[in-house]
């Protein structure tokens, strides 16, 4: 029971399941060296795919909502978007 419910930072062997080859997928895309976002609802194994494959010291668990990450990407991109706007009289 102490092997397959818990929680652990370990990768428990009897609870993981790769499916569709998404681990392959996964390590793909980060040899691409792009930046990785893992999204999805509640227990659906994301956590477990993230420690599978990149060690804790390589991510960052920030929760953050879908503004900031495009705020983020555009910030990165060097993307210039003005944040003041003032009203000249006419």
């Amino acid at each position: 029971m102490d092997q397959v419910f818990g929680i652990s930072p370990n990768v428990a062997k009897h609870t993981y399941v790769d499916r569709n080859n998404l681990d392959q997928q996964f390590r793909y895309l980060l040899d691409s060296g792009s930046h990785l976002i893992i999204h999805g609802a509640s227990k659906q194994g994301k956590t477990v795919l993230r420690r599978k494959n990149l060690p804790d010291k390589e991510c960052s668990t920030n929760r953050t909502n879908i503004s900031q990450i495009y705020s983020e990407i555009l910030r990165q991109a060097n993307v210039k978007i003005p944040t003041e706007v003032t009203n000249k009289p006419r």
